[in-house]
């Protein structure tokens, strides 16, 4: 079986809250209210979470909105909005609101309320780097739109060779919605995310062999490749740099004839390598690749370091 391991992180507190902030506002609207000398015009709103109250001031005086309550209003309190000027309040919580202008004493027209519904919860996923290297990894990270904190999030996990997705751990989301861990795929994964009955769109993150050459004495060269897998019988390409073409160019196929498991943060972890010979000129640059036909389909292909012979 092959196996991954999902690591969480402190990251969550600070990743991509501006972006959650964005996409939890996208498809938002404005609603527009008058003031004028008779009151709100319309003294009553109903709007989604996250959709924004606009008020004109269409009368010869200022005038003022203050909210009963300001938990859930996104804009400086009270709002003064001077004659034929603006002022806008987002909602960034379903409820209901009241608000009013308390420097006029006329009564009930310079009341407002607002009724705001719960927005469709929605889920954005992301992963970075898309490519990493064996016993590397990537952070996968995303945003609830509610930008609610405190709420608990499943990360969903499909290694290649597995025909469903796993939950492989849950992330609580900081301010702003968001959530964050550092992944560490054994094979290539595709990654997503659930809350309540919410998923998010998923993403694949790419797995490369460890490929490492080394010199062992003069023309003699080690290969090693850590996997969770054995390539015991595939092969390796020795590449040189040609300066002149500026390019690599072949040299030699290497068979792996070795295999043992490794200890490792990731299990059942397998190093496969070969001894071989190559009698080059000193100062070549040379690496080894292995090929995708050579990796097979739940990797990608891979380089190895570069050495100067």
């Amino acid at each position: 079986m092959r196996r991954f391991l999902i690591v969480t992180t402190a990251l969550a507190a600070a990743v991509t809250v501006a972006v959650a902030v964005a996409v939890a506002s996208s498809g938002a609207s404005t609603t527009n209210v008058a003031i004028t000398n008779q009151g709100f015009n319309p003294s009553s709103v109903r709007l989604a979470q996250f959709d924004t109250v606009r008020w004109t001031n269409n009368d010869s005086a200022s005038h003022t909105v203050a909210f009963v309550s300001t938990d859930g209003i996104s804009c400086t309190q009270p709002l003064v909005i001077a004659t034929g000027q603006s002022g806008s309040c987002q909602i960034t919580k379903a409820g209901k609101y009241s608000y009013s202008d308390p420097a006029v004493q006329k009564g009930k027209n310079f009341r407002g309320t607002i009724d705001a519904s719960a927005a469709p919860l929605s889920l954005t996923f992301a992963a970075a780097p898309l490519r990493v290297t064996y016993l590397g990894r990537t952070t996968v990270s995303g945003n609830l739109s509610s930008q609610t904190a405190g709420e608990t999030v499943s990360v969903l996990a499909q290694p290649c060779g597995q025909t469903t997705p796993a939950k492989v751990a849950s992330a609580t989301t900081a301010a702003g919605g968001a959530f964050s861990f550092a992944a560490q795929p054994s094979v290539n994964t595709t990654y997503g995310a659930s809350y309540r009955s919410v998923n998010s769109p998923t993403t694949q993150v790419n797995v490369r062999p460890r490929i490492s050459l080394t010199k062992t004495a003069l023309n003699r060269y080690r290969v090693r490749v850590t996997a969770a897998q054995s390539f015991k019988g595939r092969f390796v390409a020795l590449q040189r740099y040609n300066s002149t073409l500026v390019r690599w160019v072949f040299v030699r196929s290497v068979a792996l004839r070795v295999a043992v498991p490794v200890a490792s943060t990731l299990p059942g972890t397998m190093t496969t390598s070969s001894t071989f010979t190559a009698k080059l000129r000193r100062g070549l640059r040379l690496r080894l690749v292995m090929s995708k036909a050579q990796v097979g389909g739940c990797y990608i292909a891979g380089t190895s370091n570069t050495i100067r012979n």
